[in-house]
């Protein structure tokens, strides 16, 4: 894999983008080009379908705090990962919940990993400690695919939600990204880090 500072290629011929420090050509280009999220590899329980404008708002909200990777083939958007605040209350600004979206023939290819594997690593870099996953369930792929990143089972909101007819639970699994200090320095933001200069080549 080749790592620039804007996009590089992915194993499976997608490319990347997480540039941190161009929010607004982001934001205009993926509000265009990232795909609704109705179904796919996507571990949210919602009953709606997440528009252009929607997804456009999410980008924005990351800011320069957390990042937003997108994987693209052939002009067309195949993937997404992110991470967001776990909770609002300044306790918990060391923790971060992820998120990740494959479109269905992108799936079982490797993308899933490769998408995570760049979130954690700038995640890590940034100073974050605990990664926090949380998936409507069933969903075999996505909670093998955390587990296989090394998140842990912590939890189960059992039939919490419905959709599509049915009850659904959410499954919490948990990744330790940083040793636990006494004193934990501020995550640092995306510019202040050059996150991409950590990722492996």
């Amino acid at each position: 894999m080749r790592v620039a500072c804007s996009r590089c290629w992915l194993p499976c011929g997608a490319r990347r983008h997480h540039h941190p420090s161009r929010p607004r050509r982001r934001r205009g280009r993926h509000r265009r080009h990232l795909p609704p999220v109705r179904r796919g590899y996507t571990g949210q329980l919602r009953t709606d379908r997440a528009d252009a404008a929607e997804i456009g708002a999410r980008i924005a909200k990351c800011g320069d705090r957390y990042p937003y990777i997108v994987a693209e083939r052939e002009g067309a958007v195949i993937g997404y990962a992110y991470a967001t605040a776990f909770r609002d209350r300044p306790a918990y600004r060391f923790a971060v919940e992820t998120s990740i979206y494959l479109s269905p023939g992108a799936q079982r290819r490797g993308l899933g990993r490769a998408l995570y594997s760049i979130l954690l690593a700038i995640l890590t870099r940034q100073g974050f400690v605990h990664a926090i996953g949380a998936i409507t369930v069933p969903n075999d792929a996505s909670v093998g695919l955390h587990r296989e990143m090394g998140y842990a089972d912590t939890g189960l909101y059992g039939d919490i939600g419905y959709k599509m007819g049915a009850w659904a639970g959410v499954q919490l699994l948990q990744k330790r990204l940083c040793p636990l200090p006494d004193m934990p320095a501020e995550p640092l933001a995306l510019s202040a880090c050059a996150p991409w200069l950590a990722l492996p080549a």
